[in-house]
């Protein structure tokens, strides 16, 4: 007899898969609702990324390993880079994760109804790819399009970071009930909330007022002067694992956006911005507070891309795999230029990136955190194809070694951070519709 657990395989992961079912049924009958009617829009789009990524590192004081080099297929997101070079594993982490992006965008819309679904996938280990619905939700909106509803598993929010360097990060991502008002005496201006799923285990004795303080709060602004996006998600102390003082997702969420829109008035191709986040705010252990913060500024006329970039992290060292009850903050500072060639078939150019630890409890050295330069050259095939090498030589003192550990708590209290260098290539390939 064939046991059906091999579908399945657990009773965990077959609630998960329910969950995603029920979100694909809601975007399927939401597809239904809008083709039985007339007059419909639908776009797509979507994204194939991939390359194979080659790296050679060296530590200071350290004789090379097996693991010292090595090449393997990667998607190469700059926006996981560095939480990647802070892992002791780092290339362990790139070899298992994230081979390649396959991303596809649904949005159906009739009238006052619409359906937006988004189906990915970014790992293929072992030649099985793992599915996500990135989102998949019905929405209407009401009242002269004053009033927006959304409901499903909730993503594409109008509060977003909307930076691929910072995940593009979103707090309303789970099931859930988004309300947007948009009130017609304020053009301009979108402020709401989310009625939203735990972002961890549903805790047995929950009730509903402690769902409720789960909520995400949102606004975003747009006026010729400047935009603003902003949201929090509050956090509940009911799935606080009461036995772990360093548990994550104890403390509030916060992402933000700001754009200065007056200099480009008068100069279009300039401009200026900052966008972060902070998650674990209001932890009660403070070292678990952790976020990124960036400034951009930007002139992008015909002929090239010059762009400044400006930092400011906070790193989770437990988070990290880093037993430790010190955080690391620091700065950064970077330029980019690339100049575009034959009618921008050919882009070509340089970027560089330097860092800088600071406070008592985080300095790398007496020097630097992290400093590279990467020359890159990019061939722009057209229809949102193009083919990259990319080059980087960085030098960082990521790695730790830890130090004098309390055999009470079993945590470390001091660190030594190790030099690094190392040579990285990179073969991008990218389609994008």
């Amino acid at each position: 007899m064939i046991s059906v657990k091999l579908i399945i395989g657990s009773l965990e992961e077959r609630y998960r898969m329910k969950k995603l079912t029920a979100a694909f049924v809601v975007a399927l009958c939401a597809a239904g609702v809008v083709f039985s009617q007339e007059e419909l829009t639908m776009s797509i789009s979507g994204e194939v990324k991939t390359g194979i990524f080659w790296y050679a590192e060296d530590v200071v004081g350290q004789a090379r390993t097996p693991s010292s080099d090595g090449a393997f297929v990667h998607n190469s997101d700059e926006n996981d880079w560095f939480e990647i070079l802070q892992n002791p594993d780092r290339y362990t982490n790139l070899k298992d994760n994230q081979q390649g992006r396959f991303r596809v965008n649904f949005n159906i819309e009739k009238g006052i109804l619409g359906a937006k679904f988004r189906f990915e996938t970014t790992s293929w280990a072992g030649g099985a790819s793992a599915a996500n619905w990135g989102y998949a939700f019905l929405y209407g909106n009401f009242f002269d399009e004053q009033f927006r509803v959304s409901a499903g598993k909730l993503g594409d929010s109008p509060w977003a970071i909307g930076d691929p360097y910072l995940l593009d990060k979103e707090l309303d991502t789970t099931m859930g009930i988004r309300f947007e008002y948009m009130p017609l005496f304020a053009p301009g201006l979108n402020v709401g909330f989310v009625l939203n799923d735990w972002n961890t285990t549903a805790p047995s004795t929950a009730k509903f007022t402690d769902l409720l303080q789960e909520t995400v709060l949102g606004l975003s602004y747009t006026h010729d002067y400047f935009h603003l996006r902003l949201a929090y998600r509050m956090d509940s102390e009911a799935d606080t694992t009461k036995t772990i003082a360093y548990a994550e997702d104890q403390g509030g969420m916060l992402v933000y956006r700001l754009e200065e829109r007056i200099l480009r008035q008068y100069l279009p191709d300039f401009q200026i911005w900052a966008n972060g986040y902070f998650e674990e705010i209001g932890h009660k252990q403070k070292n678990l507070l952790r976020g990124k913060n960036r400034l951009y500024v930007q002139y992008d006329p015909d002929n090239f891309t010059a762009r400044l970039r400006f930092g400011y992290n906070v790193v989770n060292t437990l988070q990290l795999k880093y037993n430790l009850d010190k955080p690391r903050q620091y700065f950064s500072a970077g330029a980019d230029f690339y100049y575009k060639l034959f009618n921008d078939l050919l882009n070509v150019g340089m970027a560089f990136d330097f860092a800088k630890d600071f406070g008592a409890d985080g300095v790398a050295s007496d020097s630097y955190l992290h400093w590279y330069i990467e020359p890159q050259a990019r061939l722009n095939l057209g229809n949102g194809i193009y083919l990259a090498l990319v080059y980087r030589y960085m030098d960082d003192f990521y790695k730790l070694e830890l130090l004098n550990l309390n055999t009470t708590t079993l945590r470390y209290t001091d660190y030594k951070c190790i030099n690094t260098k190392t040579h990285q290539v990179n073969l991008r390939a990218v389609f994008t519709f």
